[in-house]
């Protein structure tokens, strides 16, 4: 039981279920051998009799009765096998399936941004298949095989120990062939891997990117490097079928000699009178029987090896260490602290020794150069990234010590790329708080202004939005987001650039609404139109890394540094004219 945890990702539970379906695959296949050992009994027994003009009744009736168990005992195996193979398969696939999405949702967002998303998703989804198909059908018949094969070479030699060593010989025989190339078959599936993944990635950016496409006029260099990548996955493809088939084919090739050496052996019994043509003939069919499986080995082999690959990226992905810490409880105080941090993404630093205070019931913005790190300042507040050194602390807790969700309940983030849902805007707007009622989303909706373009939907708020809401607005897009967090009314709030895309109109009110919104709580604003956030609380100047400049509107003016020459330079940018 030991060994199917090991070296396949399944539960206790599915383990000992895998043991009985191999178990009872056995039985089955060694009850299809069974009535043609009978047979061959039976005619030994009925050729021996006529010869003796003595026929014993008793025996042969036991014979038969043997046979007809065997038939019984066969189809109560079937059954088990079915039951205890693809129905407790599906339950672990759910159970896997369920696992590694909630491990990507605990995943650190430095994996998430590394890794490629075609490959998550084909972890996800194809590998979690490829498992599904090892547990179901490769497993049981390889490991039955194993066990059955030798088996029914050891039944076969009560009647001729001969030809049954003869024929079993050509098995070990032919799966050295086939583990001999195993390894040029698992450079070719690589290879293929390789391949698939970049035909993915290029379909993902043919069809995300074609309004870029065709705005550029890229439609025949696109399709070309498209094409390429598709019939770079043909061959690689290909290869691994042809090879592998070849391969296999080879194995199965040799295997069948041993068929040739058998009818050639029993040849030579039958002329020295060694063996009767009724058993050498029945012997011939037994063998054909006793190879089938032998010969579903050898294509299994390169079956289970690439599986097992499949087996080996879902290991890694739920190896990957979590993020976040394991401590549980109830903040009070909501002050966020960063204390002499550091942050970069891989070698390159983006923060160095920052220090300033959020603080509770007082809006902290957020300004600086484009590239500065504001937005990093922002996703490090939520939580979503771990400082390299230093530390954010919130009510006095460190954050990285949270357990994520403990944390994150008590934020709410209104990000410039909002992520929307194919659901409908009710639902989306719902995933503020699931536990809110129908009241409570629409006065949302409309405190974010949403009530105006939701009229003019088909079904109102009950409208199911296409992919990631492309249907709206990139302005009602951003206020369905604001609806999200007015929804959670978490004590904390971080709010990127949330009213870039809203035209001045709509820009008013939703000022209001998030006047009401951070009302006694700790916001962190994000604003390239310095004019928003003139009365903050506290504004903090990102220069060189770190908090050039920490100060009211009015403070940081009268100091003529940083944020009085972007002031300066927003305000003097702020007409632009075309010159002929």
């Amino acid at each position: 039981m030991n060994h199917f945890k090991k070296h396949y990702v399944i539960t206790a539970k599915g383990s000992a279920d895998l043991r009985a379906s191999i178990i009872a695959t056995v039985i089955q296949k060694l009850c299809v051998l069974l009535p043609l050992v009978v047979t061959m009994a039976m005619a030994s027994m009925v050729l021996k009799g006529m010869q003796a003009e003595k026929l014993d009744i008793q025996r042969l009736l036991l014979i038969t009765a043997v046979g007809v168990v065997a038939a019984v005992v066969m189809i109560v195996a079937t059954r088990i096998q079915y039951r205890k193979t693809n129905i407790p398969t599906y339950h672990e696939s759910e159970r896997l399936r369920l696992s590694m999405a909630d491990k990507i949702s605990r995943l650190s967002m430095f994996y998430i941004n590394r890794t490629n998303l075609s490959e998550l998703a084909g972890t996800l989804m194809d590998d979690c298949a490829q498992s599904e198909s090892i547990l179901s059908g490769v497993v049981p018949e390889l490991y039955s095989s194993i066990i059955t094969v030798p088996l029914s070479f050891a039944l076969l030699a009560i009647f001729d120990w001969r030809l049954s060593l003869e024929a079993f010989v050509f098995v070990p025989l032919s799966v050295l062939i086939q583990l001999a190339t195993m390894k040029t078959q698992e450079r070719l599936t690589e290879k293929q891997l390789v391949s698939k993944h970049e035909a993915s990635d290029k379909l993902h950016e043919y069809i995300g990117g074609m309004q870029e496409i065709r705005a550029n006029g890229l439609a025949i260099n696109e399709k070309t490097q498209l094409y390429k990548a598709l019939d770079g996955l043909r061959l690689s493809s290909l290869k691994v079928e042809t090879m592998s088939g070849v391969f296999t084919a080879g194995a199965d090739a040799f295997l069948q000699l041993g068929v040739g050496l058998v009818v050639y052996l029993a040849g030579t019994f039958i002329s020295n009178g060694q063996m009767s043509l009724i058993t050498a003939i029945l012997f011939f069919a037994s063998i054909y029987i006793v190879y089938r499986p032998a010969s579903a080995a050898l294509s299994l082999m390169p079956t289970l090896m690439y599986m097992q690959k499949s087996t080996e990226r879902i290991r890694t992905l739920l190896a990957q260490p979590e993020h976040g810490g394991e401590l549980e409880t109830e903040l009070t105080g909501f002050d966020i602290c960063f204390e002499d941090v550091c942050f970069g993404y891989d070698e390159r630093p983006v923060l160095e020794h920052l220090s300033f205070t959020a603080q509770q019931g007082c809006i902290t913005a957020l300004v600086g150069a484009s590239g500065s790190g504001k937005s990093t300042i922002a996703s490090l507040a939520a939580g979503f990234y771990t400082p390299g050194s230093g530390r954010i602390t919130v009510g006095g807790q460190d954050i990285s010590a949270l357990k994520q969700e403990c944390y994150w309940k008590y934020v709410s983030c209104v990000f410039q790329e909002v992520v929307l849902f194919n659901d409908t805007v009710y639902n989306n707007i719902l995933i503020g708080n699931p536990d809110a009622t129908r009241e409570m989303v629409l006065e949302a909706a409309r405190n974010a202004c949403c009530d105006e373009f939701i009229e003019r939907l088909p079904e109102g708020i009950d409208t199911v939005l296409a992919e990631n809401g492309k249907s709206l607005s990139g302005g009602e897009r951003q206020r369905i987001s604001i609806a999200r967090a007015l929804l959670k009314n978490a004590p904390v709030i971080i709010l990127d650039e949330a009213t870039s895309c809203l035209d001045a109109e709509n820009e008013y009110y939703i000022q209001k609404a998030i006047s009401c919104l951070i009302k006694d709580k700790t916001a962190i604003i994000i604003a390239h139109r310095l004019r928003n956030i003139e009365n903050a609380d506290r504004i903090v100047v990102i220069e060189n890394k770190a908090a050039e400049e920490t100060g009211t509107h009015e403070e940081l003016i009268e100091k003529q540094g940083v944020y009085k020459k972007l002031v300066d330079y927003q305000t003097s940018g702020g007409q632009w004219r075309c010159r002929n």
